[in-house]
């Protein structure tokens, strides 16, 4: 079972607040339906949407134009894009990568090429760590080392350890 956080911020979003009923489930639903992967684009049909909220035709396409409209959440042929999926869930590590290149890997180059040309941040664009990540892998790596009393590298110790290595042996 895949777990999502819910943002329970989105209740006072001011695009979210405007929608009615209907279409904050069909929002809610492309958000956070079983086929929403680490890529957040992914392939799903009218006929599936329809059966699994109970939702009219006439109400799924007045709700996809309408996130189209707004940027929110695109769609081309049969996939689905959630343009800020990645703000909301980042996952990261070599396993996620893997994962990441197989999902690519499978869709095709037509769908590629259209949402590469409508979104900001193309979904193969690689991710870029923040200053905070790079800083929390660096301690994580000296904490690892230092556990198993190996030898560390001072390049690997966070950057106050190291200013503080460097002044103890004069460098």
């Amino acid at each position: 079972m895949k777990v999502r956080s819910f943002h329970t911020k989105i209740w006072n979003d001011k695009f979210f607040s405007k929608l009615t009923p209907t279409e904050k489930l069909l929002f809610i639903y492309y958000v956070f339906n079983p086929r929403v992967n680490i890529i957040y684009c992914y392939e799903c049909h009218d006929q599936i949407t329809k059966f699994e909220t109970g939702l009219s035709q006439d109400i799924l396409d007045t709700g996809k134009k309408k996130f189209s409209g707004a940027s929110k959440i695109l769609f081309y042929e049969d996939y689905v894009f959630l343009v800020n999926g990645r703000r909301y869930q980042f996952f990261s590590g070599p396993k996620n990568d893997t994962a990441r290149d197989t999902l690519l890997k499978e869709m095709g180059k037509s769908v590629k090429s259209w949402f590469n040309s409508v979104s900001d941040t193309p979904i193969y664009t690689p991710l870029i760590p923040s200053e905070t990540e790079i800083k929390i892998e660096t301690e994580t790596k000296y904490e690892t080392k230092r556990k198993r009393n190996e030898d560390v590298d001072p390049r690997d110790l966070p950057e106050e350890s190291w200013l503080a290595w460097q002044k103890k042996n004069k460098i």
